[in-house]
Formats: C-alpha cells, structure tokens, sequence
C-alpha cells in the first residue's frame, strides 16, 4: 500500500500539551505542532528558527549577572546589568561609558601603567576600556590588540596615571608585550553604579523594572527603591574623542517617597500628642497597639511617612467661646463671629459660621525614633511644584485623632513590583492583597527622584488626579506576583487567581472615584513577568 504524508501549511496552532493531543476534532489540530524546539511560528503561518544570540562583553568581573531590559525609545534600547553590589548599563551592543581621556603612553612594566595628560578623575577598582582613535588608516598593530575592547581594573598610581589589571582573570598587564606604532588610544570608565543588591537577590532573580518612558522605578522588595533616569533629558552628549562616540549620562539614586502611601487609620482610639506646631515636631502615641502590630515605633521606621489630621475639639454647650475660635459640630466645622456660650453652631448663624480652615491634612518623615510611644517628624513644607501647599499642627494643643502611617518602609517591607499605567506608577508588595497608584502623572513634577500619592488634598478633597490604593476583595490573602497595563485595564496575577483593576465606567481612566478591582480567574500563577503580545496578556 502507497505511503502517504500529511501537507502542514501552517503552524499558527502552536505546540500543544499532552493532554491536548490526538484531538483531531479540533480545527487548530490541522494547524499545531507536537514539539517547537529551537524555532517560533510566525505571523504568515511558516515556522522559522529562532533569532541567534550575540555576545555582548564579558559581565562585571566575570560574575553571574541578571539583565532588564529598558529603552528609552525603540531606536535607543537600553540594558541594565546586575551583579552584586553594581549595575552596568549596555547602549545596543555596547557598554555605556564616561569621561573619556588621551593616552600619552603605556609604560613597559608590569603591571603596564597608563599616562593621561590632565587629571584622568578616576578611583581605584574603577574599570575602563581602551579603545583606538580613527586618526591613521590601515590596520591596528597586533601589539595592541591584546588590550583594544577588553575590561580593565585600574589602581591609580596619581591624578594622571594608573596601571591595569584584567578585570576578568586579575592578571596584571605586562606593557613589555604592547606596541603602540604610532596610532592614538583613548581610555573611558565603564559606567558603573553601586547597588545594594546581593548576590542571593540576584540568584532569586527578584529585580523587577518599572519603566515611564525615560525614568525606571528599580524595585526588589528588600531596599528602598532605587531611579535611574537619563538626566541630559533623553539627549546624549556627543564627544569626538572616541570614534564619535556618544556618553549619555544618568541619575541613579533612591526614590523619595511623599505623602504616601498609607495604611488606614487605627481603630483602636489610640491618638498622638504633639509637643508644639512647628516642625520638627515630637508626637506621643496614647497606645502602641496599632503601631507594627503592637510593638511600637521602630528604628527601622526612620524615613517613613506619617500622615495627621489636625482639627479642633467638638463644641461643648458648657464651654465659653470668644471670636475666632474654631469648633467641629456634625462633622462640619465652625467658627465663633462673636463671644459665646451655648449657642449650638448650625443654629445660631450670628455666633457661628461654617469654615473650611479650621481642620488640615499635613504629613511628614520620621526622622528620630525616641522610644516605641514616641517619634520626632520633620513636616513637608510647601513644595516649588505646587503639588503640596505644606502644612502646619493647626491645633497642636489637641490630640491628633486621625492619622496613618507609610506602607512601606524598612519596618513593613518595600514594594515587589508594579506598572505603568495612564500617568501613575501602581506599586505593590509590602501589603498582601494591596497595590499603590501615586498622583497622575505626579502632577508635572520635574523631580524624577520623587512619587507624590497625595491621598487628599490639605482640607481632605480627594481629586480626579490624586493617588489610589486599592485592596483586592477576595477570600484568600495572596501576594500580588505581577502587574500589567492593558487596553481593559491592569491585570494582576496572583497565586490563587488573576485580577483586573479598571475603571468603575467603561472608557473612564482609572480615579479614586472610579476604580474597582475584580478577580476575572482561579487559574493561578507563578512569580514569573508577565508578556504581552497583541491584544492579550
């Protein structure tokens, strides 16, 4: 009997599991494919193999590295390197360097020492590369190409010289085998930033990248998180030194985190005193069993945030009033035209009138931690964007009734993860079954460094563009593993199920008026990133 073979077209199936095979009812059967090793079905249907791999430059010191990816732009891709204790930053194919100097010579010793002829700027265990100028024709003496490209460990010897050593092997440089003939060389520093990653944060591959364009949020959950921004504005400083290069430049520091975001208020009726109105301000806790679970205030709590309501005492018909004097009756709050006693605020208007002065929202750091009841805290202050109007301990003299501490913080945890989504950066971590969204587009705000959450304003209106922090209603208490941004809304993954924060309307942006989080599936998942491909995630 003639043999006959079956004509495949099409691979847009995709490889199926075990489970699924021999489902040749299916019309996608047709089109699926038992195993897809080392290749990718594309769009017009073909299977192709897929894309080959390039190495870049050997990894700092040699060292296992985790790498995240963060382009500015599609024609200005970035890579971020992380080995322990340091992140490197590759440009396409290249590792991104800085202050690039002459050579005027390499000695013949070992280790072979570099002279610059100004004052080169370096540090020991700096590293740079050496790299040839384009100002002869021909090829490169093969004396020279030993040391052309490779990473090189410095120990400077005085302002303008230092020697090398492979920042690989740790071999020194023996400069009796180089040869220069004549052609220029020019020494760069690899840029390279201290981190306080480590080496087991590394391995738990727990580095997650949350980028805005040209500003990445770099979270792990163990440190505060840290931004790294292009501080040129997206614009790289060209220098004719090496080959035409360009050296962009970056900032690389921890996030500040203002006003936000806040655990909810303690329900146990516990207050704090404030020793005066100006800031600094000491704060005395009447109880500490909402405070870290009831062991008080930490060292570790430090730089985190507190918030206070400052509003004055309920009217009392028995006390005597002058004019000026402020009261809250009926949640409303009033102030005296005149000297009174008894007059009930709402029905007296020639003794009381409503203001909205009277009661102020203010926030500020912890910047001493006196003993588990008691905190100094320095008070924001107006700031130059307009984003907060500053504060004050309107009524100092009174026990604050309402306040909140930070979510995240040294005590509590910092944030895993998070997104960006229509102007806010949405954070989680710390919290189980909570996420963060800082103020849209933080308000305009030129300081990179910074997340503004304002919750409310100072008088306690919450507006369209303020933060959000969302809980997800659910019978378990889960982790949030990952967040991402689709044309629906934010999807999140967790491990007992997945959740979709969107807008309470349909085609609303997501506002602290309008937000809901619902779970959409039971499936579960792993901590792994999520990828998004292009109508799905």
């Amino acid at each position: 009997m003639a043999d006959a073979s079956f004509l495949q077209t099409s691979f847009l199936g995709g490889e199926w599991s075990p489970y699924a095979q021999g489902r040749a009812d299916k019309e996608q059967y047709r089109t699926a494919l038992n195993l897809c090793y080392n290749g990718q079905p594309v769009e017009e249907g073909a299977w192709a193999r897929r894309p080959a791999t390039v190495t870049l430059a050997p990894t700092r010191g040699g060292a296992q590295a985790l790498i995240r990816d963060f382009a500015f732009s599609e024609a200005l891709p970035f890579t971020l390197e992380f080995t322990a204790g340091h992140m490197r930053v590759f440009q396409g194919l290249s590792l991104v360097m800085e202050d690039p100097h002459a050579v005027l010579s390499i000695s013949t010793t070992t280790p072979a020492v570099v002279q610059t002829p100004v004052a080169h700027g370096y540090s020991t265990d700096d590293q740079v590369q050496l790299s040839l100028t384009w100002l002869l024709t021909g090829q490169p003496p093969a004396g020279m190409l030993p040391v052309i490209g490779k990473q090189w460990a410095i120990t400077v010897v005085d302002t303008t010289h230092f020697s090398l050593t492979d920042a690989i092997t740790g071999t020194e440089l023996d400069g009796s085998t180089l040869a220069l003939d004549g052609w220029g060389i020019t020494a760069a520093r690899i840029v390279d930033f201290t981190t306080p990653y480590t080496w087991a944060e590394i391995q738990a591959n727990s580095i997650r990248v949350i980028q805005d364009q040209d500003i990445a949020i770099i979270c792990d959950g163990m440190h505060q998180p840290m931004v790294f921004a292009n501080n040129a504005g997206n614009t790289l400083i060209p220098t004719q030194t090496t080959n035409n290069a360009c050296f962009p430049t970056f900032d690389f520091e921890e996030v500040a985190w203002n006003d936000g975001p806040y655990l909810d208020p303690p329900t146990d009726g516990s207050t704090l005193t404030a020793q005066g109105l100006g800031s600094p301000v000491t704060l005395d806790a009447s109880a500490i069993t909402s405070i870290n679970g009831g062991l008080g205030f930490q060292s570790t709590d430090v730089g985190r945030a507190i918030r206070l309501f400052s509003e004055p005492s309920n009217w009392n018909a028995s006390t005597g009033y002058t004019k000026g004097q402020n009261v809250k009756w009926q949640e409303a709050y009033w102030q005296a035209l005149q000297s009174n006693t008894g007059s009930q605020p709402d029905t007296s208007v020639t003794n009381w009138a409503v203001t909205t002065a009277a009661a102020a929202w203010t926030w500020g750091t912890i910047t001493t931690v006196n003993s588990t009841s008691q905190v100094v805290v320095t008070l924001a202050a107006a700031d130059p964007y307009g984003i907060w109007a500053g504060g004050t301990m309107l009524n100092g003299e009174l026990p604050v009734l309402t306040w909140q501490l930070g979510v995240y913080s040294a005590t509590t945890g910092w944030p895993t993860g998070g997104t960006y989504h229509e102007g806010r950066f949405w954070l989680f971590g710390a919290q189980f079954n909570r996420a963060d969204a800082t103020m849209s587009d933080n308000n305009g705000t030129p300081e990179t460094q910074a997340l503004w959450f304002n919750p409310t304003a100072i008088d306690g209106t919450v507006a369209d563009d303020n933060g959000i922090s969302i809980e997800l209603q659910s019978e378990q208490v889960n982790s949030i593993f990952w967040m991402i941004g689709s044309q629906t809304g934010i999807a999140m993954g967790t491990q007992g199920g997945e959740f979709l924060i969107r807008a309470s309307e349909t085609n609303d942006g997501i506002t602290p008026a309008s937000v809901q989080a619902k779970r959409v599936t039971k499936f579960g998942c792993a901590n792994v990133e999520p990828r998004q491909v292009p109508l799905a995630v």
